[in-house]
């Protein structure tokens, strides 16, 4: 038997004895699963498979699953395709449950396109970037064109508007538009990303269904009276998907095999998702979920939105197969309900304080045993809290208004995507970082520091690194309690001499402390006080600390007051986290103040100012990689090699273009080289894009010296001599006559040498 064979086996034995776990566990609040798969056609642009779809369709009715299948395009026209889910959906109608519902997908391909009369750009080899797949990278006239044609064949095709829409980004106008003109209910988008396949998007609400601003659909609005949700693409990993750049942490078959995971870690986040927060709430994080009682009152559902493409490979159908048929399990036992439309918009569309938390045995990476997250969504703000067991502290937070507007509104994407919550604090972007300083060799021979005002994002793993605000620290793990409800969340835990109460309301949180009396900390599922309160006499807190790691030129700003007056009630310390403009005025801000009682706070936003914020400041809020005017200081012309052996190998000149504000940024034109005396100059069109870096290689078959000049852009030109030289091992009486050439030759045989041996470069 394979070592592949033992380790499933255990797996399976280890999931049916969970399995008997859950079935003898008694709960009234089953969680939610929602499934919508992604039905691609056959034109170009990750063709779909109809033996995939086949595959798909024959589960859930199987299962007796309620599934819903958003087509694109080219699948609307793919007649076999379209006969197979008409099938299905009408077989599914016989049954008393497990309803296929069809909806639409709105991905933009070249024959919709063509159809709606709009020029496409992209190619095979990018329509994936945000600029071309999606509604956001079109003028706002073509957008209605589009998403008419797409509503027409869809009415053609199955006699109805879809209520079902997927789109990973959309324009909140068109949105609008879909709901107003064709009764769309529902619209997917996708998870917390940064990057991946050119679209980002981070801070919005992170796990459960919400009804999104008019304004700006990543940010949720409870005030709308309209019957529109937002759901986002898969279950991601509380703890480990923050900052993740590799897309592995989520419960896409296709994302976590990147880890080499398999079913036994969906499982995990399955039941996990489905377990948040009505049944899974913990007297302390290594503790069984607590009986429903008096301080465990039903409250929201979990909840898991799972799916998958029909273009994804064979391995991952299968993959898909076996979670459905662990969500038939859930269900049977009682776990998990699929929901109607209906009920996700009762269950959703009411504002409440929402908790994702991880579980203790969720991560399969032993290295992370003993750490925790938590993700608290309100209406009004969202925060993530992080601990280690020792420490615990907020390394997210963003501040929501339902005014904030779309940047694509009005403006089409010029290059990927970008939606970026306004925050205060962003530890996976901004940390410590230990830069080592480079040697002389390195200096003289090596590549230029090139800075980063964004670096890449990297997980909040380690606490003392992460930007952060920092609060009181746990005294142990198993001390942490956690009690949720429909109007708030409380954490409370020992540290040092005190009791900790963290209460996270709608529109604000509240620090409290009291001092440890009588028989110590209470025990495990006992209250935590009377109302918010402790029932002990309360001591003033402290302000936390904030450790944020931001350059200099960010422009959030921290401000303290400590007044001294801890024995009064009349004045408190303070602290201001803010977003400040060039200009001096603020587009939102965390106050902080700290009385005798209490340590509360409140959140100010100026929804104007975020435009500016996003013009002015766009390397932290807005990076759209676009053309800006450029830096003449800023901007490196770095020369790989200045001395080459002539008719050996070419110069390399790399250019870095950077704009007024220190950010790299994309060129207009291709930049314009000339030589004197003259080379041979070569570059690579489709390597050298201008949103990239540029390379240019120069070559000559004779001893020369020549001066390189370069125009980035009009006003910033960049010079550099260079130098061919003998082969000296060849031509070396030719050498004896020329020292200064001579010279130029034995300094590309040591430039060569260190760039092998020492930066390990090939050559």
């Amino acid at each position: 038997m394979s070592m592949v064979t033992v380790m499933s086996t255990v797996a399976m034995l280890f999931s049916a004895q969970v399995d008997a776990q859950l079935e003898s566990q008694a709960d009234t609040t089953p969680g939610q699963v929602l499934i919508i798969n992604q039905v691609r056609g056959r034109e170009c642009c990750d063709q779909g498979r109809l033996a995939h779809l086949e595959r798909q369709l024959e589960a859930v009715g199987r299962l007796r699953l309620p599934a819903v299948f958003v087509l694109r395009w080219d699948a609307l026209g793919d007649e076999e395709m379209v006969r197979l889910l008409r099938q299905a959906q009408l077989e599914s109608r016989r049954q008393p449950t497990g309803q296929i519902e069809l909806g639409a997908m709105v991905e933009i391909t070249p024959g919709l396109a063509a159809a709606a009369g709009v020029a496409y750009t992209g190619t095979p080899e990018n329509w994936f970037e945000a600029q071309h797949a999606f509604t956001i990278g079109y003028q706002p006239a073509e957008r209605r064109r589009l998403v008419d044609t797409l509503m027409a064949r869809f009415a053609e095709v199955f006699g109805e508007n879809p209520r079902v829409t997927a789109g990973w980004m959309i324009d909140t106008p068109i949105l609008n538009y879909l709901h107003d003109q064709y009764g769309v209910q529902l619209h997917q988008i996708t998870r917390e990303q940064w990057g991946t396949d050119s679209y980002t998007l981070i801070g919005g609400p992170p796990h459960y269904p919400y009804p999104p601003s008019s304004d700006w659909l990543f940010v949720p609005d409870f005030g709308q009276q309209r019957r529109l949700l937002i759901a986002r693409q898969t279950v991601t990993d509380p703890l480990l998907n923050y900052g993740d750049t590799s897309s592995s942490f989520t419960s896409q078959p296709n994302d976590y095999a990147l880890g080499g995971r398999d079913i036994e870690y969906f499982r995990r986040l399955l039941d996990q998702a489905i377990d948040q927060p009505g049944r899974q709430v913990y007297a302390n994080p290594l503790d069984q979920p607590a009986q429903p009682g008096p301080l465990n009152p039903p409250n929201l559902p979990g909840f898991a939105l799972i799916g998958l493409e029909n273009s994804m490979a064979d391995q991952f159908q299968a993959e898909f197969v076996r979670q459905l048929e662990l969500v038939a399990r859930r269900r049977d036992q009682g776990r998990a309900v699929l929901p109607s439309l209906d009920q996700l918009h009762q269950t959703w569309q009411a504002p409440s304080v929402r908790l994702y938390a991880s579980r203790p045995d969720s991560s399969s990476e032993p290295q992370h045993q003993g750490q925790s997250a938590w993700w608290i969504t309100t209406e009004r703000y969202r925060v993530r809290l992080r601990s280690d067991g020792q420490r615990l502290a907020i390394t997210d937070l963003r501040v929501f208004d339902p005014r904030y507007p779309d940047p694509y509104a009005s403006q089409a994407a010029v290059n990927k995507g970008y939606w970026i919550v306004p925050y205060l604090v962003d530890g996976s972007r901004y940390y410590r970082r230990s830069l080592p300083e480079p040697g002389l060799l390195t200096k003289w021979f090596g590549p230029p520091v090139i800075p980063q005002l964004t670096p890449q994002p990297q997980p909040d793993l380690d606490l003392p690194t992460t930007g952060r605000i920092e609060l009181p620290p746990l005294q142990s793990a198993a001390s942490l309690r956690i009690k949720p409800a429909r109007d708030r969340v409380v954490f409370g835990y020992v540290s040092q001499d005190k009791q900790v109460s963290l209460s996270f309301g709608s529109d604000s949180f509240r620090l409290e402390t009291a001092s440890v009396e009588g028989d110590g900390p209470p025990a495990a599922g006992a209250p935590l006080g009377t109302g918010d309160q402790f029932e002990t006499d309360l001591r003033e807190p402290a302000l936390p600390e904030v450790e944020l790691f931001y350059p200099p030129q960010h422009p959030v700003v921290v401000r303290r007051q400590d007044d001294g007056s801890s024995g009064s009630s009349t004045t408190a310390n303070s602290m201001v986290v803010q977003w400040q403009l060039p200009d001096l005025s603020l587009s939102h801000s965390l106050v902080m103040e700290c009385g005798r009682q209490t340590c509360g706070s409140k959140f100010t936003t100026s929804h104007q100012a975020l435009p500016a914020a996003r013009q002015q400041q766009y390397p932290f809020i807005f990076p759209e990689q676009r053309p800006r005017p450029l830096s003449a200081d800023d901007t490196i012309l770095y020369v790989h090699n200045s001395y080459a052996v002539a008719g050996r190998n070419p110069i390399r000149l790399v250019v870095v273009p950077y704009d007024t504000h220190g950010f790299f940024t994309s060129l207009a034109e291709p930049p314009r080289l000339t030589t004197r005396p003259a080379v041979a100059v070569s570059t690579d069109p489709d390597s050298n894009r201008l949103d990239q870096i540029q390379l240019f290689d120069l070559a000559h078959p004779r001893p020369l010296a020549t001066t390189v000049d370069i125009q980035v852009a009009p006003g910033v030109t960049k010079q550099q001599r260079v130098f061919f030289a003998p082969n000296c091992k060849q031509q070396w009486w030719h050498c004896a006559t020329h020292p200064q050439q001579a010279w130029w030759y034995l300094r590309a045989i040591v430039g060569d040498k260190f760039r092998t041996i020492v930066l390990e470069e090939v050559q």
